[in-house]
């Protein structure tokens, strides 16, 4: 069985070993299902993101995609972490800035 990134998700009882090795395998080649992508809100100085791995112990590390979003990536930061979310916060943009966009990793 695979997720809607096309990871394999293996059953909770244990796999066979060919499952086994072909999620080890993609796990070594950096293939995990934790990385999320964020637009951060206009006009706003916080985004909040869902994520199904979110919890108040989860890591979380930021990538800029884009010019504006480097240039604000000092000033970004998680300033809340729950079960299912976590918060951005960030300097407030006009809309026309709307495209600040982020690849965020999500470990724990």
């Amino acid at each position: 069985m695979a997720n809607e990134k096309g990871y394999r998700v293996l059953p909770q009882g244990g796999g066979t070993p060919r499952e086994v090795a072909e999620a080890v395998n993609s796990l070594r080649r950096g293939k995990v299902n934790s990385v999320i992508t964020a637009t951060l809100k206009a006009n706003a100085t916080s985004t909040t993101v869902s994520c199904i791995d979110a919890h108040p112990d989860v890591w979380v590390g930021l990538m800029a995609t884009g010019n504006l979003s480097a240039t604000d990536l000092t000033g970004v930061y998680v300033s809340t972490r729950t079960a299912g979310a976590f918060t951005l916060t960030h300097p407030s943009r006009s809309a026309s800035a709307s495209t600040r966009g982020y690849v965020c990793l999500v470990m724990g």
